[in-house]
């Protein structure tokens, strides 16, 4: 006989799960660089093309260059 096991109340990592989801989706049909910036779990989520990271790399580049 199993044990049931309790379930877990963990708002904060369903909400991050939800929107690794989202940016999925997102990346698939555009992946905007500004949608990466502004998570990094979803950049880990997703796995976007190698193109997808360089361009976040030249983008941060430009920014140092900016400054």
């Amino acid at each position: 006989m199993t044990t049931m096991k309790r379930k877990r109340k963990n708002t904060k990592h369903d909400a991050r799960q939800k929107l690794a989801n989202k940016c999925k989706t997102m990346n698939q049909k555009w992946a905007t660089i500004s949608l990466i910036r502004k998570s990094d779990c979803c950049f880990k989520a997703a796995r976007p093309q190698m193109s997808v990271i360089s361009k976040q790399q030249d983008y941060e580049q430009e920014m140092r260059r900016r400054r």
